[in-house]
């Protein structure tokens, strides 16, 4: 490594820390997949509670598992939902340009 090396390295270090983390700023509508996918699970687990095959004392017949799960993905969506309106109010191009591109919309 040479000086000059060291010195670009540390200045994109500087500068990562100078931006933080702005969570109205990187929330995306691509993010409100995660809050589907641990519905998508909670809804599999009580399907797999109501199963007759299941036999008596496995650990797949307790209700509440599916339940924390549903209220989990209850939870971060409206979290995603309320981080997402508040960019909307802060930074509508951004969320416009968001929209309108075809990859990162890609759940729209």
């Amino acid at each position: 490594d040479t000086p000059v090396d060291l010195r670009v390295k540390a200045r994109k270090l500087d500068d990562h820390k100078r931006r933080g983390f702005h969570p109205v700023k990187n929330v995306q509508i691509g993010d409100f997949i995660m809050p589907l996918g641990i519905a998508a699970l909670a809804l599999a687990w009580k399907i797999g509670v109501n199963t007759p095959a299941l036999e008596k004392g496995s650990t797949m017949t307790n209700n509440a598992v599916w339940q924390v799960l549903l209220v989990i993905s209850l939870v971060l969506f409206g979290l995603l939902t309320i981080l997402l309106v508040a960019k909307l109010a802060l930074f509508p191009r951004k969320v416009w340009k968001e929209v309108v591109h075809p990859m990162k919309s890609n759940m729209c």
